[in-house]
């Protein structure tokens, strides 16, 4: 497989376009590094203009040699090269940030989507920062800019979907879930192939597409459980029930499909199917407090009889801070990719849009 495609393929594959950008490439193979000229062309020029002059000598000077609009674009993907990768800290829930402090970062992310060539992460990326920004009305506004760019990255979906639940908008939530999880497998089947490529190639960026790859096989259970949750909230409890035994069979690990699977029989009366979901939660992760009080409520049903202790327990964890009055105690982030990765992935392999 070439890494560059041709008219052909890039018709037959959603997320190649005709073929990278022809962008420089910076030395020792650090894709969105500055070429070592710029520096040493702006020390110069400051030594024969002075400070002041530094900027009209540097204009005088691209206009003389001609403008290279194509090492420009270098030079300004390098300013917005974050080294500490603030936002991606934030993602990956490593680092707190208040809704200023995304305020300031809006600029960068505005500039992403002017200079990078791949539009649908870059107004994803911009969504990102208007939604902990505190401006929800622009971040729906970029989510769905970046998926008239690119309709085949399921994160995208997934993402809008976690703002539409966050405004408890469960039906809008309800429908980008759905969508999302109709675009997995096409996102995982084209990252599989890329990572193939890079490995039979040698390129150690290999490594950070398979860890893209294992942020999809995180993000596809949490997915389905939070589409139960939208369908519980608009009372479609058969459709809850039934996705949650989906889950249930998919992610065996998961105990909260089972916990899922308990509410749904029990808000069909079904108290025997309810009990044993409940212990099967309970066995499989005995931490929760919210399973015993469930179990509690359950056991009422099916004996008429309190079960002390299983509330006795629910109360104990509750106090311990295991308790949740929400399915999820810790609400997943928006998806976040810097610029430079973005950078890598297309310079290196011609796929992303």
């Amino acid at each position: 497989m070439d890494a560059t495609f041709d008219q052909h393929e890039a018709k037959k594959r959603p997320f190649a376009q005709a073929g990278p950008i022809k962008l420089p490439r910076p030395p020792a193979g650090e894709a969105g590094t500055l070429p070592a000229g710029l520096h040493g062309s702006a020390a110069f020029l400051k030594r024969i203009f002075g400070s002041s002059g530094a900027l009209l000598g540097f204009t005088l000077f691209l206009l003389f040699f001609g403008i290279n609009y194509e090492f420009l674009r270098i030079a300004r993907l390098n300013y917005l090269y974050d080294p500490d990768n603030i936002l991606g800290k934030f993602a990956q829930n490593q680092i707190s940030l208040t809704p200023d402090q995304f305020k300031e970062r809006l600029m960068e992310s505005r500039e992403t989507v002017r200079y990078l060539p791949y539009k649908a992460l870059a107004y994803g990326n911009l969504g990102f920062c208007y939604f902990y920004a505190k401006d929800v009305p622009r971040a729906i506004h970029a989510y769905r800019r970046a998926i008239a760019e690119e309709p085949n990255w399921y994160h995208l979906y997934f993402d809008l979907a976690l703002i539409y639940y966050d405004r408890r908008d469960y039906i809008q939530a309800a429908k980008f879930l759905e969508q999302s999880l109709s675009i997995i497998p096409k996102t995982r089947g084209l990252f599989r192939e890329v990572t193939l490529f890079l490995n039979q190639n040698q390129n150690p960026f290999f490594i950070e597409m398979v860890q893209y790859l294992n942020r999809i096989d995180q993000d596809e259970p949490t997915l389905w459980l939070i589409l139960g949750e939208t369908y519980y909230h608009q009372k479609r409890i058969q459709e809850f029930l039934k996705i949650s035994q989906e889950g249930s069979r998919l992610f065996p690990g998961q105990a909260r499909f089972r916990f899922h699977l308990a509410i749904g029989y029990f808000l069909l009366e079904k108290w025997a199917d309810a009990k044993v979901s409940i212990d099967a939660a309970i066995a499989q992760y005995p931490g929760q407090s919210e399973f015993y009080s469930l179990r509690g409520m359950i056991q009422q049903k099916l004996t008429g009889e309190n079960s002390i202790e299983d509330f006795q327990k629910a109360f104990i964890l509750s106090g311990q801070g295991k308790h949740s009055t929400a399915f999820f105690p810790t609400p997943p982030r928006l998806h976040y990719f810097p610029a430079d990765w973005l950078f890598k992935v297309y310079s290196q392999t011609g796929f992303i849009k």
